[in-house]
């Protein structure tokens, strides 16, 4: 069901938006928080990690007609639209999952 993912800043929610408008299914609502912190904080990984002092996790809800509604809560990362990708991507994963 699910193509190749582009993991570019973005991609993911991209993939995730195209998903549901092929599938006719309603959009996915994001919701970011963002937590500030006197002290630095570790946040990504890989090449994307960095010490900053504010972080965003963004939670990330899809209705699905004739299924429910699945909620997930993606990572901690230092912008708040790559938190959003973190969320769309975990959101990805577990409709692959779910077949």
């Amino acid at each position: 069901v699910i193509g190749p993912i582009n993991m570019k800043k973005g991609g993911p929610r991209q993939s995730l938006y195209e998903l549901c408008k092929k599938l006719q299914w309603p959009m996915p609502s994001l919701e970011s928080t963002e937590r500030k912190s006197k002290s630095l904080v570790e946040c990504g990984e890989g090449s994307d990690k960095r010490k900053v002092y504010n972080t965003f996790a963004s939670q990330i809800s899809l209705t699905i007609p004739d299924y429910g509604l699945i909620e997930l809560t993606g990572d901690e990362r230092a912008d708040k639209k790559s938190s959003q990708d973190s969320a769309a991507l975990l959101m990805l994963y577990e409709l692959e999952r779910q077949g």
